[in-house]
């Protein structure tokens, strides 16, 4: 049926969608075969283990500093104390899924494989947490100064502490 616009639209010049990369891609079972595949392959096993090993030493001088100098008092240093070891953990995990890639090395079975996976979400959802939290508390500490001291205490720092950890929980 014609409208008044003009005759009716030709069906069949209408061309079915192509495949969508990922499915043309992987539906040959010849990825190996795209150079962009095999350097992305090589940045991976290259990146990955240099970037967490360095990520690892970092946090934990980084933790050493925050411990034993004099600041170690302080809500903020407590704070990054804190987040130095929730984001060692995460490097820690990092590696063991980076190992995990290659056949030989096969490193969780069905429980442990869950309970990574829940830790490494546990410590990723901590982490922001914690860093929400300081947030708040050097806002507090900025825009009321002189009302700072009584609001920003290290026991209340702990309990904020083992509040959001329980929560992410």
């Amino acid at each position: 049926m014609a409208d008044w616009f003009g005759s009716e639209p030709d069906i069949s010049s209408i061309q079915t969608p192509k495949p969508r990369l990922s499915e043309s891609f992987y539906a040959s079972g010849n990825i190996s075969l795209y150079w962009e595949q095999t350097v992305s392959d090589y940045i991976n096993l290259v990146y990955i283990p240099i970037c967490s090993s360095i990520g690892i030493v970092g946090n934990s001088v980084a933790f050493c500093v925050l411990v034993l100098s004099s600041l170690r008092h302080t809500t903020t240093c407590l704070y990054m104390a804190v987040i130095a070891c929730l984001d060692t953990l995460v490097l820690v995990l990092n590696i063991c899924f980076f190992v995990r890639r290659f056949p030989d090395f096969e490193i969780f079975n069905e429980w442990s494989c869950g309970f990574i996976m829940y830790l490494f979400y546990f410590t990723i959802h901590f982490d922001v947490m914690l860093l929400v939290a300081m947030t708040f508390e050097r806002y507090l500490a900025v825009t009321y100064p002189l009302h700072a001291a009584g609001l920003i205490t290290v026991k209340k720092t702990v309990k904020i502490i083992f509040v959001l950890g329980f929560i992410s929980f």
